[in-house]
């Protein structure tokens, strides 16, 4: 189980012109996901890693920490590519190189596992609007 005192979470360029570019995720689905996690989450030693470009910003931030020992996790549902063959192959990508690809669901799941308490609470509500 991941540990919520250790998360980092890297919002990789979410501009407006940028986020128009995704092909594989809607803007709307990326920013929504987005705002999960930064209700979510809290800033320590793993990387959590989302944004747009997935085969430019997301890949090359996530091989960095990676190479520095960080522990890296990307979320693709807060990610955007510019197809879904090429975002695919930076999956695979980060994935070798010992990353972990996932979504956000499991990503908030992974570190909150009790719903009735107030950090579970604000987890569960937040991935209610998941499907809003």
């Amino acid at each position: 189980m991941l540990d919520r005192r250790t998360v980092q979470i890297l919002f990789a360029d979410l501009q407006d012109s940028i986020v128009a570019l995704s092909r594989t995720s809607s803007p709307e689905t990326i920013r929504r996901s987005a705002g999960v996690l930064g209700r979510v989450a809290r800033a320590r030693r793993t990387l959590a890693v989302c944004g747009v470009t997935s085969e430019i910003v997301v890949l090359h931030t996530a091989l960095d920490a990676l190479a520095d020992g960080d522990d890296v996790i990307v979320l693709a549902d807060a990610s955007g590519g510019m197809s879904e063959r090429t975002e695919n192959a930076a999956f695979r990508q980060i994935e070798a190189a010992g990353g972990t690809v996932t979504s956000v669901a499991s990503f908030v799941t992974s570190m909150v596992r009790d719903f009735t308490n107030p950090t579970g609470r604000i987890a569960i509500t937040a991935l209610h609007d998941l499907t809003a």
